[in-house]
């Protein structure tokens, strides 16, 4: 028969066994007194791997990471105080980009709330509704009920569906566990008698290997029959557009959104985060890269799309949008598995709540039994576009853009690339143009933020080790993350690290700031002249400053080594800019 020390320790026990039973794949724990029990409960079980970073808000993002590569929820244990409100900025990140973490907080008792008492701040619903959902658990009992403990595991069994999507989007969900002392593993004689032991059997014990309630959640289809009408309107409108934009589902859906392009003659432009720019399905043609400069610089097809189709989430370059504002005419229509709100200019026409796999299958179906409205010319004017903004980029200019489509192009099959938000990304988006060789591209665009990049890339690693696995962030987004190496060393990760270092904030060269200098240079791009091979040989790490044009050579090599890298590519931001001011006067029609 199970026996425990005292309340505290069944109580966080049995909520951790549940959360093991309902799917939680991982627990990130930071080091705190509050959260003993939690810790206690996490470190006995041998179901699934525990990790311990060092603060909470590298970990937060560590969580998300390890979240995304083992594509399910991961628990994230604090202790009280700051230490919660240091996960907000990774809860943001994963309410915006859908990813499932279950925040399991240590608190003290209600009695001491406003009491002046050291490390007490209110808790309950510290996130306001950003997370999906907020329980505030029931502080454990002496002599619980069968009723308390099978609420107790009904509880996470609840909350771990909230966050793997049971009522709407992913994302994170907050339980916040009050304890009183003792915390610790320590016999208490008034706990837990045998006889409450033997009365709670059932309980403790849960139901064999199951969980103890079953949470069974069915996507919606889209009926044949719904999407006739639809495949007649598209059939009929020859000029249109597929925006794949981030987070677009994996499995089958590349092929079935290309396979749907294709049949319509739609240019499909595939956002690098979309899972759609770089992969075998590019073979053949019709999926493009090169719109963000193009449109940016004021080129636009010769008539207006008559229909725009969007997967995703919405897009984030600003030439894109530009046009999505003036493209006020078309049919604007959006697919969403959750029907997750995707459009800033509000211009949708309809919004379909169905998973994207499933309405693109449906309505391809249903275009083999319409008569379909070509327009040859209207995918050749993007293809030419395409054409020239290649060419123009392909200038030899020894500029810090260019180190993306470099290390695209060293990257082995199947490789995962982590992104930086500011410049990395958009270098990304502009110049890596689609190729077959599959990558899995990920970057946190839910909020943007270049807080918390080398934690996510980090966990991810740690989810798929094995993998190769690069990661390409600004010196100053370095910075902030830098402590998360030393679990990359205690865990022995192999991953590269490359650092575009310009030496401060060099996106503010693309905002009119950059022509008022005072404040512009110590105040807003604020250059800090630092050398990061210190922080390489602090946490173990193979050092090398490589210029971009050597980039791919060196990322091969380091990718080939027995040891994580840290590659610093000096770079000149606003070089770079003026270089990509002279490619948009160049594409300007």
């Amino acid at each position: 028969m199970h026996t425990f020390p005292n309340r505290n320790i069944l109580w966080a026990s049995l909520a951790v066994d549940e959360a093991v039973r309902q799917g939680v794949r991982a627990a990130v724990l930071v080091p705190g007194s509050r959260s003993t029990p939690l810790i206690w409960a996490w470190s006995q079980q041998n179901r699934v791997p525990v990790f311990t970073p060092w603060d909470e808000r590298s970990a937060g993002y560590f969580a998300l990471g390890l979240a995304l590569g083992l594509n399910g929820p991961v628990a994230v244990v604090t202790t009280s105080g700051t230490a919660v409100a240091n996960l907000y900025p990774a809860v943001l990140e994963a309410e915006r980009s859908q990813v499932p973490l279950l925040l399991m907080t240590g608190d003290r008792p209600l009695e001491l709330y406003d009491s002046g008492a050291n490390q007490t701040v209110d808790q309950v619903k510290i996130f306001g509704d950003r997370v999906r959902w907020f329980a505030q658990v029931p502080l454990p009992e002496a002599h619980p009920s069968g009723r308390a403990l099978r609420s107790l595991r009904t509880l996470m069994a609840r909350a771990v569906a909230r966050a793997r999507g049971w009522d709407g989007p992913p994302g994170p969900v907050h339980l916040n566990f009050p304890f009183r002392k003792p915390l610790e593993p320590i016999p208490q004689p008034e706990d837990l008698s045998p006889d409450d032991l033997q009365r709670l059997r059932k309980e403790i014990e849960g139901r064999g290997e199951a969980p103890w309630t079953q949470m069974l959640a069915f996507p919606p289809t889209f009926p044949p029959e719904e999407a006739r009408p639809w495949a007649d309107i598209l059939a009929a409108h020859p000029r249109g557009v597929i925006i794949c934009g981030p987070r677009c589902p994996g499995g089958a859906f590349p092929r079935k959104v290309v396979a749907l392009a294709r049949a319509l003659g739609y240019p499909l432009l595939a956002d690098p985060l979309s899972g759609l720019r770089f992969g075998p399905w590019v073979k053949g043609g019709g999926i493009f890269g090169g719109y963000p400069l193009a449109l940016e610089a004021g080129w636009r097809p010769p008539t207006p799309p008559q229909v725009v189709l969007r997967f995703g989430a919405a897009p984030v370059g600003n030439g894109l949008l530009r046009a999505l504002a003036e493209w006020d005419e078309a049919l604007h229509l959006a697919v969403d598995p959750y029907g997750t709100w995707h459009d800033p200019e509000h211009r949708l026409d309809a919004l379909f709540r169905v998973h994207p796999e499933d309405w693109a299958t449906q309505v391809l179906q249903a275009l083999t039994q319409v008569d379909l409205q070509r327009d040859a010319s209207w995918l050749q004017s993007w293809r030419e576009m395409e054409k020239q903004v290649q060419e123009t980029v392909a200038r030899p200019e020894d500029v810090e853009g260019q180190a993306l489509p470099r290390i695209v192009h060293a990257l082995p099959e199947g490789s995962i690339l982590v992104v930086g938000n500011s410049l990395p990304v958009r270098h990304l988006e502009e110049l890596a143009f689609p190729q077959s060789k599959f990558l899995q591209v990920w970057a946190n665009r839910g909020t943007s933020g270049i807080d918390g990049v080398l934690s996510t890339a980090v966990g991810m690693a740690a989810a798929r080790p094995g993998r190769p696995m690069v990661v390409v962030l600004g010196d100053h987004s370095f910075l902030y993350d830098v402590n998360i190496l030393a679990l990359v060393r205690s865990l022995k990760l192999l991953l590269t690290i490359v650092v575009l270092h310009n030496d401060g904030g060099g996106i503010f060269y693309r905002l009119p700031i950059r022509d008022f200098d005072p404040p512009f240079i110590p105040h807003v791009r604020h250059p800090h002249g630092l050398s990061f091979r210190g922080i390489a040989e602090m946490f173990g790490l193979a050092y090398h400053e490589v210029p971009v044009p050597h980039l791919d050579e060196a990322l091969r090599q380091a990718m080939n080594a027995s040891r994580p890298a840290l590659l610093v590519a000096p770079t000149d931001a606003e070089r770079h800019e003026d270089v990509r001011r002279s490619w948009l006067r160049s594409l300007s029609p």
